[in-house]
């Protein structure tokens, strides 16, 4: 099916004399030039009937990317805006590159948007159009050079201004979360050293119990990038123009306000800036992000709580962990290697508390027929 229909669009572009321009010839000559960047290649093909020319994909390519950036907003076309939207957050990091020449690392800053749409929205409907252009012999785009953002500095800083009436008390509901998690971790300790008897476990581990016992989502998250600002992130007027960036986006949804979420540096440039300036930012929410609240929990837990308590040698003697990296799991820092380790030991701990627990229920029992 696929050679006659190959065949069909060379027979058709050789009959118009290459004025019609079908999908297999403009597709064919965009994937050879991407992947081979040979022009003679191209060209050969295209002297055969099986593409077009090379010149034509240039100018293909530079009327999308014209397109694209007269269309162009703070948003992405996967972005949907108006009543599909359900939770809009956008999530801002230092993008360090490391660099052969003069000094080893580049310090940019990256952001992403990320979406939840309401169940059961139609997201067909909200393609995006481009506009249409004659042909030409452009071939090439312009594009200015970002401008460097002036430096900002931030005097006399002044902190959060509380409500009257502000309550610091968690809600009743955080327990009860909180209790209802405890208990699911409890079956999932017992059921691995039930399930550990035999030669294979046939219990997963944690995140495994997770995922088979927990909600699935109807539907994936959507995930897209801004334009990096090619400035450090530790700089108080990168922190302001992606606050810029982040309240365009939003308002372009049609969110009221303004989610962003940062690591704890980001946090600490953020949120006197907003306290400065609380009627600019007053639609602004900050809040650090799960990953920065974790490694640094895990920081805090094993390499200050547990110092001097033997976790550390359990890991190496365990050979779970060499001397050389043991530095960086117990900061949090290799927070893979930080995780997995400190699931294990609890792990550990927790079946001695089970083996210990059965030993003093069975010491008071007698077999069964004896006096």
């Amino acid at each position: 099916m696929c050679f006659f229909f190959s065949l069909s669009q060379d027979i058709c572009r050789a009959v118009t004399k290459g004025e019609w321009k079908l999908s297999k010839h403009i597709l064919l000559c965009t994937n050879v030039r991407h992947l081979y960047r040979s022009k003679q290649l191209t060209t050969i093909l295209s002297r055969l009937g099986h593409c077009e020319t090379y010149d034509f994909g240039l100018e293909l390519e530079t009327a999308l990317a014209k397109a694209l950036v007269e269309v162009s907003t703070s948003l992405t076309p996967q972005i949907i805006t108006g009543e599909g939207n359900e939770v809009f957050h956008l999530e801002w990091d230092n993008m360090n590159k490391i660099n052969i020449h003069g000094s080893n690392v580049v310090n940019s800053t990256g952001g992403i948007m990320i979406q939840e749409v309401k169940p059961g929205f139609n997201v067909s409907n909200k393609d995006q159009t481009l506009p249409v252009y004659k042909r030409s012999a452009t071939r090439s785009l312009k594009v200015d050079t970002p401008e460097t953002l002036a430096p900002i500095h931030i005097y006399s800083r002044v902190g959060p201004k509380f409500p009257k009436g502000a309550v610091f008390t968690p809600p009743t509901v955080h327990s009860e979360v909180y209790l209802k998690c405890i208990q699911e971790y409890q079956v999932w300790s017992l059921a691995r050293v039930v399930g550990s008897s035999g030669e294979k476990q046939l219990m997963p581990g944690f995140g495994g119990f997770i995922s088979a016992t927990g909600v699935k989502p109807t539907q994936k998250t959507t995930i897209d990038y801004f334009t990096p600002i090619n400035q450090p992130f530790t700089e108080v007027s990168v922190i302001k123009e992606l606050l810029r960036r982040s309240e365009d986006a939003t308002m372009e949804v049609g969110q009221a306000y303004v989610l962003n979420t940062f690591d704890l540096g980001g946090c600490m440039k953020a949120l006197p800036l907003i306290w400065k300036f609380p009627d600019v930012y007053k639609k602004h929410v900050i809040i650090p992000g799960p990953f920065h609240t974790g490694m640094n929990y895990m920081g805090m837990v094993t390499g200050n709580k547990c110092r001097g308590s033997g976790y550390s040698e359990i890991l190496i003697e365990a050979g779970l962990v060499a001397t050389c990296c043991l530095s960086g799991v117990l900061k949090g820092k290799a927070y893979a290697k930080a995780l997995f380790y400190l699931k294990t030991v609890s792990e550990a701990m927790q079946r001695l508390l089970f083996d210990r627990f059965a030993e003093d229920e069975c010491r008071g029992l007698q077999p069964y027929g004896t006096a």
